[in-house]
């Protein structure tokens, strides 16, 4: 799986995960899949993400693909 992550339009970053923010769905969902095995291996090997859940994906009211990212 190719781990490089699209260029987004943006990032914000958090405590414990960080957010990308896209305008097309599809660019989205591959950073969500790239997010979910990157998460699921930082996981494996202890780290906590809290509540948050890496390569969760969801479009935002300014009409954006925010995807959590490890």
């Amino acid at each position: 799986m190719n781990k490089t992550y699209p260029e987004p339009l943006r990032r914000e970053s958090g405590c414990r995960v960080s957010f990308y923010y896209y305008a097309d769905e599809s660019a989205a969902r591959v950073a969500a899949a790239i997010a979910s095995a990157e998460g699921e291996r930082m996981e494996a090997n202890g780290y906590d993400f809290g509540f948050r859940c890496p390569g969760a994906c969801r479009k935002t009211a300014g009409n954006e693909w925010e995807v959590v990212t490890p």
